[in-house]
């Protein structure tokens, strides 16, 4: 997979990650949307394999832009059907150079890709090593099923660098990773037990960033000995991004007052693929800097006294779940489509270790039978976004 976004990138094109793990329908619908002239499979591989040699291995001259396309990443979509953020270039580009120098990633340090590759986090993971002259370790899928399984990979492998959500750190023996010397969490809030303990003996860095700003905004360390009385702050805007808390009436908050997240700056992306009124709604002029976009996270923050920011959850029905970013009313949409399904209700509750589990309230026909509801959802989402607990409820007319 690295090999082929490096080979699309330097031949100037823009790669599309897609999971293979996702159903087929979301796969269709991804292909279809985007247009992709080739998908990179085992079978492309196989039939480059048989005439690689006839190809010259030189180094190709960069013929990209900054305002090129790099890549578009699908996200959970409101309406039913995920939707691709396209990012270019020069946010790219801004993000890993930013990054680098606030993780401080030498030469020859060993970092891991956790995430898949159809999440942003993965850019961060392979280009902040790569472009640092690091070594890049996979870790594979049935390490990363199995917390021992895991911990034994960083530790053969003397893994310095990882970014992984705080779900998952959480389920982790702090003892049994002691190679990792710079440990960065994203996608969820962080757990403060957790980062306090690992920052005993190592660097904790706390990320955030939409997707739609070229992967990362925002960024915080935890040092030894740091006191909390509220969530660990995401931190302060990265180089060439500025970050406006406003309020529903667009102006700007004051210290401690919460509000909708704002960027503008080098990250923000082109749009969304094939949706221009999405784009133009959460993409607008920025009032406070003529010439320049701003977009809307849906996010609800506040500046504290320090400068840092204090991220304090959703406006809508998105939420984060093992870092990845779903719409509820995607999953509601897919629920509503069934047969059966009269009408239905998803919420997210944190359950007993912090993380967040998804309950579906599904009213429906008499008799009807959840577990096929599951196998429905298969059709269109991962496993991995399955309602913990599904709720069948009498209808009433």
């Amino acid at each position: 997979m690295v090999v082929s976004i490096l080979g699309v990138l330097k031949s100037g094109g823009a790669y599309v990650p897609i999971d293979p793990e996702y159903p087929a329908d979301r796969i269709a619908y991804i292909l279809s949307d985007s247009g992709c002239r080739t998908v990179i499979d085992s079978t492309e591989l196989l039939r480059f394999f048989q005439v690689m040699d006839s190809f010259s291995a030189a180094d190709s001259v960069a013929i990209c832009i900054p305002t090129d396309l790099a890549y578009v990443i699908y996200t959970s979509g409101s309406t039913g059907t995920p939707k691709g953020v396209m990012i270019e270039h020069k946010g790219v580009a801004n993000t890993i150079f930013a990054q680098q120098a606030f993780f401080d990633i030498k030469q020859k340090e060993a970092g891991l890709q956790f995430a898949s590759a159809s999440f942003d986090a993965s850019v961060s993971e392979i280009f902040i090593i790569l472009c640092s002259g690091g070594v890049l370790y996979i870790v594979n899928e049935a390490a990363k099923r199995n917390p021992i399984l895991f911990s034994e990979y960083l530790s053969i492998n003397a893994i310095e660098v990882m970014t992984l959500p705080p779900s998952y750190l959480h389920l982790l023996d702090f003892n049994k990773i002691r190679t990792i010397k710079k440990l960065i969490t994203a996608g969820e809030p962080a757990i403060i037990p957790d980062a306090l303990n690992f920052s005993k003996y190592g660097k904790y860095y706390n990320a955030y960033g939409p997707t739609e700003c070229s992967i990362c905004v925002t960024m915080s360390v935890i040092e030894d000995g740091d006191n909390f009385d509220g969530p660990i702050p995401i931190g302060r805007p990265i180089s060439n991004s500025r970050v406006y808390i406003l309020d529903v009436s667009g102006h700007l908050c004051g210290i401690g007052i919460p509000g909708e997240i704002c960027v503008s700056g080098a990250g923000l992306a082109r749009g969304y693929l094939n949706r221009p009124e999405l784009t133009a709604e959460r993409f607008v002029p920025n009032p406070y800097l003529a010439g320049e976009l701003m977009y809307l996270t849906g996010d609800i923050g506040r500046w504290l006294a320090d400068g840092n920011i204090e991220f304090l959850g959703r406006a809508d029905d998105q939420v984060k779940v093992r870092g990845y970013r779903i719409e509820l009313g995607e999953i509601e949409s897919v629920l509503q489509g069934h047969a059966d399904v009269d009408s239905c209700v998803v919420v997210a509750r944190e359950n007993s270790s912090g993380d967040k589990d998804l309950i579906a309230y599904v009213v429906g026909s008499e008799g009807l039978d959840v577990s096929v509801l599951r196998g429905y959802l298969g059709a269109s989402f991962p496993s991995t976004w399955f309602p913990a607990t599904m709720w069948g409820l009498p209808l009433f007319r």
